[in-house]
């Protein structure tokens, strides 16, 4: 009985361990996902379920859920290559 008890106290920790470790990994994986994604979008001209298959099936990152937004391409902002915080409008 005691081993049982033992048993199952170790599961949940480690349960409650495992959520924890990947808790702090979700800023990581999407951050990846979104930055590697875009860049092949926007800059490189791939398609997204070209992106999808080829660079980003791998570890946890192949469980992210991804949405490019092309509406993006038609505005007429953007930002300065040398200052990102600095908005400039395209003529």
């Amino acid at each position: 009985m005691i081993i049982l008890g033992i048993t199952c106290i170790m599961l949940c920790a480690l349960l409650i361990g495992g959520c924890l470790y990947l808790n702090s990994l979700t800023p990581i994986i999407t951050g990846y996902a979104a930055k590697n994604l875009a860049s092949a979008v926007f800059i490189s001209g791939r398609s997204q379920a070209d992106v999808e298959a080829l660079d980003l099936d791998f570890s946890f990152i192949k469980f992210n859920r991804n949405k490019v937004d092309y509406a993006c391409i038609n505005r007429k902002e953007g930002y300065n290559f040398y200052l990102p915080f600095c908005k400039f409008r395209i003529p």
